[in-house]
């Protein structure tokens, strides 16, 4: 057992790792990722203490993650916007009040 995990499950599966990595010298890390993403699409769990996540660098999380970002960025803008809406009617108010404007008053009936 390596880091306290039983391989011998996995025997087959390293062996036809080992026998690609031979076969296609030098692209030992594009073989690992796409394997570990096969695997996962397979239904495999990755390690619970892997630090590296390749689900986090696919494209369908990448464009995901851009879209979140990109939603948060407008929800943000639109927030901005009504803050600053309101200021500027809050400050139109208090300049129509100081002013005695009577837009705001509702006429005044005079009994002659």
């Amino acid at each position: 057992a390596v880091g306290g995990r039983d391989l011998t499950k996995f025997e087959g599966l390293l062996k036809f790792y080992q026998a690609v990595v031979d076969a296609f010298p030098g692209q030992h890390a594009k073989l690992a990722a796409l394997m570990s993403h096969q695997l996962q699409l397979a239904g495999y769990s990755a390690r619970e203490d892997s630090a590296s996540s390749d689900s986090s660098t696919s494209p369908s999380s990448k464009r995901r993650k851009k879209e979140k970002k990109r939603n948060r960025k407008e929800k943000k803008k639109q927030k901005k916007k009504r803050k600053k809406n309101m200021a500027v009617k809050k400050a139109e108010e208090e300049e129509d009040a100081k002013s005695g404007s009577p837009t705001l008053a509702a006429p005044v009936e005079s009994h002659a």
